[in-house]
């Protein structure tokens, strides 16, 4: 289970670098003058980092914790897994929104709203993985 949460823990990792990039364009004049193909190919690498994220926990992690004989730890990947459904389901709507640099280039301001709550969200999302979740399944995996 260890080597599961350092990987889980270095895709948030490569995450954070793709968002930072974004967090670069999320400027309307920015957008206007260079066009949005930057920014949307790091909004490209951000989807392709958080489907195989999300693959991973649902293949390698939430079935065994779901499973776990420890209640604590059941219920902990309950929540965290019911909540990962609705961000999910927040940023593949917002994705729709912004399907091409084109789309982006249209309304810039927009985009940079959405994009800021959807990495927002995303942020929240890991910060609590890296300092809640993953702290408790490692003691809990290291103590069986």
């Amino acid at each position: 289970m260890q080597r599961i949460i350092e990987n889980l823990t270095q895709q948030h990792k490569e995450l954070i670098k793709s968002a930072t990039t974004m967090f670069g364009w999320l400027d309307a004049d920015k957008l206007r003058k260079h066009g949005a193909g930057e920014v949307f190919k790091a909004l490209s690498t951000l989807s392709g980092i958080l489907r195989v994220h999300v693959a991973m926990e649902d293949r390698s992690l939430y079935p065994h914790l779901v499973q776990h004989s420890d209640l604590q730890i059941r219920t902990l990947a309950q929540k965290f897994l019911h909540d990962r459904k609705a961000i999910q389901q927040h940023f593949d709507e917002y994705r729709a929104l912004w399907p091409t640099a084109a789309a982006i280039e249209r309304s810039p301001e927009p985009f940079i709203a959405d994009t800021r709550l959807v990495l927002g969200v995303l942020w929240n999302r890991m910060k609590l993985e890296d300092d809640v979740l993953h702290p408790e399944i490692v003691r809990v995996f290291a103590a069986a």
